[in-house]
C-alpha cells in the first residue's frame, strides 16, 4: 500500500529542487544578461537557488527518523547510542572503538555528528557527498545534456537508495565524476578522487578496475573485438562463479575481510528470484528508448556510447544476483550511468521545442514508474513511509 504522504514530502522535495535548479541554471549559464540585475547579482542569485536546490533534499535526509532506510540501524544508530564518549580522545581514538567497524571516511563523517551531538550533522553529510558529485559531472556535460533531467532522474532512481545504502552511494557519486577526468584523461584529479571514493567504500577499488577496463576497451583501436571477448569472459564468469569461489575468496580477502565473508556466503546462493523484475526492466527500457532515440537522430557519438556500454554492464550484473546475491552493488555503480544517459536525450531535440518537453515528459515515465511502485509500493530499501526524528 502507497503512504500517500511520503509520496507527497518526496514529490514536493523532488519538485521544489528540480525547479531551483532549472532557475539557477537559466541564470548562471543560459540567460547571462538579465534586465535590471548586473552581472555581479545575477551569479550570486544563481549560486544561491543552487545551494537551495541541493540542501534542500540533504535537509530532508537529515531530518529522517532512524527507520528510514535499511542499513541506519546497522551503521549510524550503534555508532550514535554507544560512541557518544569515544570523541573526548580525537577522531583516531573514535575509528578504533567504534562499536560498528565501518570504513575511515565514512567513520569521520559520524565522527562529525557526535561532535555536535546530532545524527542529523552526519546525515546531512552523507547526502551532500551523494548528491553534490552527481551535480558537478551533469554540469561539466551541461553543453551535451539536461542536467535538470539528470537530477530528476537522480532522484527517482537512486534518491531513496542513498537513504540506505550510504557508504556505497558516496562511492558511487564520487566514481561518477571519477569517470568524468577519467574520459578526459585528467589523472590528476581522477586518482585522488578515486582514493576519496575508496574511503567510503572498499568496493570502489573493484570499481575502479572495471572502469579503466571497459574504457581501455571502447577507446582501442580495435575495440568491437575486445567487447567481444570481454562480453564472452562476462558469460562465462556466469556460468562457473561459483567454482571460482576459493580464488575469489582470497583476492577479496586483500582488501576486507567483510567482502571474503560476502563471497563465502552468498556466492552460489542466488536464484532466479532475486534478480528485481522492477528494477531490470524499468532501466533496461529507459535505456533501449535512449539508445533508439539518439541513433535515429545520428547522435549516438562516442560519449554516449561510453555511457550506452557502462549501463548495459549495469543491466548484466543485475541478472549475476541471479548467481551472486550480492551482485547488485556492483550493479549499482553502473546504473549510476543512466542519469547522464537519459539526461543525453536533450541533444536530440532544438532549444525550447515542444518536442523537447514531450520526449522529456515521455522520457521521465519508467523513472516514475520505477519510484512509485518499486520504491514506495513495495517498500524497497525501507525508505517507503518517510518519518521525521
Amino acid at each position: 500500500m502507497i503512504h500517500i504522504q511520503s509520496v507527497i514530502i518526496y514529490l514536493a522535495v523532488f519538485s521544489v529542487s528540480i525547479f531551483l535548479l532549472y532557475f539557477s541554471q537559466c541564470i548562471l549559464y543560459k540567460y547571462r544578461k538579465v534586465k535590471g540585475i548586473n552581472n555581479y547579482n545575477r551569479r550570486i542569485l544563481g549560486y544561491f537557488c543552487l545551494g537551495l536546490s541541493i540542501t534542500i533534499p540533504c535537509l530532508l535526509a537529515a531530518l529522517r527518523s532512524m527507520n528510514v532506510g535499511d542499513d541506519v540501524d546497522a551503521y549510524i544508530e550503534p555508532n550514535f547510542i554507544f560512541s557518544s564518549g569515544l570523541t573526548d580522545n580525537g577522531f583516531i581514538y573514535f575509528f578504533e572503538n567504534m562499536p560498528k567497524e565501518t570504513e575511515f571516511g565514512f567513520s569521520f563523517l559520524l565522527y562529525i555528528g557526535n561532535l555536535f551531538k546530532s545524527v542529523g550533522v552526519s546525515l546531512f553529510l552523507i547526502q551532500l557527498l551523494i548528491i553534490l558529485p552527481v551535480y558537478i559531472v551533469l554540469n561539466k556535460y551541461r553543453y551535451c545534456l539536461s542536467v535538470t533531467l539528470g537530477m530528476a532522474t537522480f532522484y527517482f532512481l537512486c534518491y531513496n537508495f542513498s537513504f540506505s545504502g550510504m557508504r556505497g552511494s558516496i562511492a558511487m557519486s564520487l566514481l561518477l565524476l571519477d569517470f568524468y577526468y577519467l574520459q578526459h584523461h585528467d589523472y590528476k584529479r581522477a586518482i585522488p578522487l578515486f582514493l576519496f571514493a575508496a574511503l567510503f567504500h572498499n568496493s570502489a577499488i573493484l570499481m575502479m578496475v572495471f572502469y579503466c577496463f571497459i574504457l581501455m576497451i571502447l577507446d582501442s583501436k580495435y575495440s568491437r573485438l575486445w567487447g567481444g571477448i570481454f562480453a564472452i569472459c562476462v558469460f562465462i564468469l556466469f556460468l562457473i562463479a561459483d567454482k571460482l569461489l576459493f580464488i575469489l575468496v582470497g583476492i577479496a580477502g586483500l582488501v576486507s575481510g567483510r567482502y571474503a565473508y560476502y563471497l563465502t556466503e552468498y556466492i552460489g546462493s542466488g536464484t532466479v528470484e532475486n534478480v528485481p523484475l522492477t528494477d531490470f526492466l524499468c532501466k533496461l527500457v529507459l535505456l533501449v528508448l535512449i539508445t533508439l532515440w539518439l541513433v535515429k537522430t545520428k547522435k549516438f557519438s562516442k560519449r554516449y556510447q561510453h555511457f550506452f556500454w557502462f549501463v548495459l554492464m549495469g543491466r548484466i550484473f543485475v541478472l549475476f544476483n541471479s548467481v551472486f546475491y550480492e551482485a547488485m552493488r556492483i550493479a549499482f555503480y553502473f546504473d549510476l550511468f543512466l542519469i547522464l544517459y537519459v539526461a543525453s536525450i536533450f541533444c536530440c531535440f532544438k532549444q525550447n521545442t515542444s518536442n523537447r518537453y514531450i520526449a522529456t515528459a515521455l522520457i521521465m515515465l519508467p523513472s516514475f514508474l520505477y519510484w512509485i511502485y518499486f520504491i514506495m509500493y513495495i517498500g524497497a530499501y525501507q525508505t517507503n513511509i518517510y518519518t521525521f526524528r
